[in-house]
């Protein structure tokens, strides 16, 4: 929303910001003010230059004009790619003058594009760059002068991008990893910056992922693969390049409650309806993979029909007591034969009996990263432990523990009757970093 102040501007019967109509309330205009909202779909100069960057009045007296200047947003650089020049050392690096694509969104309005070291903020501008119709990818030419380390930095109207920038390959940077606790033979995707010109991935210090096995997305932000074992202890899986390591926890057996092949919280019993796998009944369609033993729900559930209960679960004690619960997780992996319907879900509780999941006992079922719930392949469910309990910190949370079944694991739908077929392992806790 925008207010246009000035002088003998009631009346006015048209308004127009970069040559295009805007509607107005004509209640909200006087003789010295007009309230206005400037449109989501509004095309700005960066995306069309033949456009005026101006306000322009239409009254039944006359017209005026005030230069106005929209933008639709600052520009964002989400990677970028060059093909490294082998130099007479054997080593690989950027050169002067050679082609390099910058990829992001926003380019609009490009004032300067230059890499500048960390030091002596010096800039290289690049020797040319030409935008894309769509403003979505940038082709430059590389400065005569390139740093070692530094930054790729777009200064556009809007404002001014930042990238990481080496002169080899970049060193990687993983943020995230689909399942810190993978199934056996399922797939895995890495999540990060600059993951490219793979080496290997190292799991646990135990095995390792030679790099023909690992796909790479092609915007360097992906690497997927197949998990082929798993490891005796857990530890961290890392990713070695060409631009060197970055590592991420895995398998973290000392937060596992329940992974039905030795790793699990001490606890008196556990107790099944319509339940399947370990201490039931075969299932009649397994995953296509799995880690040794699970369970699942095959048939009708509802109200009570299709729920795991555990009678007395203890709960880890490497997790600090002061750690708030806002940092922990509840997550476990999820296996499903067909699309769940509308209303499916899951209600959990752990430990506080007074908090049963989330809103009362709606956990979506659904991947904790891509919102989905994909149909015949391992996905994990993540439910904040705020989700869970009232307690402020890790330490009253488990203070709230008492006997009888204080770990529920329900699978439900809003259909009584309607028939799963879903599995479940590798229930754990999780703490962020």
């Amino acid at each position: 929303m925008i207010v246009i102040i000035g002088r003998n501007i009631n009346n006015v019967q048209k308004l127009y910001i970069n040559d295009q109509e805007v509607s107005f309330n004509s209640n909200y205009n006087t003789t010295t003010h007009l309230i206005t909202t400037i449109p989501a779909d509004l095309t700005v100069y960066g995306e069309d230059p033949s456009i005026h960057n101006e306000i322009r009045l239409e009254t039944t007296h006359g017209s005026c004009s005030y230069s106005f200047h929209v933008v639709a947003g600052e520009p964002v650089i989400d990677y970028y790619q060059v093909e490294l020049t082998e130099l007479p050392d054997g080593t690989f690096a950027v050169v002067p003058g050679q082609r390099i694509d910058i990829y992001g969104s926003l380019f609009h309005e490009i004032e300067n594009i230059y890499i500048t070291d960390m030091d002596t903020v010096v800039l290289h501008p690049m020797q040319s760059w030409e935008v894309n119709e769509t403003s979505d990818h940038i082709i430059a030419t590389t400065p005569d002068v390139i740093v070692d380390k530094g930054y790729l930095v777009i200064k556009a109207f809007a404002g001014t991008a930042y990238y990481g920038f080496a002169k080899g390959v970049a060193e990687p940077e993983i943020t995230d990893i689909s399942s810190d606790c993978p199934i056996l033979g399922s797939k895995v995707t890495i999540y990060g910056k600059n993951l490219l010109e793979v080496i290997d991935i190292d799991v646990c210090g135990e095995f390792s992922i030679p790099a023909e096995e690992i796909t790479v997305s092609p915007d360097q932000s992906r690497l997927t693969f197949i998990m082929p074992h798993l490891p005796e202890h857990g530890g961290k899986l890392t990713l070695r390049t060409m631009g060197g390591r970055a590592s991420i926890d895995v398998y973290n057996y000392d937060l596992m409650l329940l992974d039905y092949d030795g790793h699990e919280m001490q606890h008196s019993y556990g107790w099944y309806t319509s339940t399947v796998g370990k201490f039931n009944k075969a299932p009649t369609t397994p995953p296509d993979t799995h880690s040794g033993e699970y369970i699942g729900f095959e048939g009708q559930v509802g109200w009570w029909w299709g729920n795991a209960n555990y009678n007395s679960m203890t709960y880890p004690t490497t997790i600090p007591a002061a750690t708030q619960t806002s940092q922990i997780e509840l997550r476990f992996e999820v296996y499903l034969q067909h699309e769940v319907q509308n209303g499916g879900h899951f209600s959990i509780t752990y430990l506080d009996l007074n908090h049963h999941g989330r809103d009362d006992g709606e956990t979506p079922i659904a991947d904790r990263i891509t919102g989905e719930a994909p149909v015949g392949e391992w996905f994990t469910v993540a439910v904040p432990a705020s989700d869970l309990t009232t307690a402020s910190t890790y330490g009253e949370w488990c203070a709230l523990a008492g006997s009888g079944d204080n770990f529920l694991v329900y699978t439900r739908h809003s259909d009584i009757g309607h028939t799963f077929h879903i599995y479940f392992d590798n229930f754990r806790l999780y703490v962020k970093p």
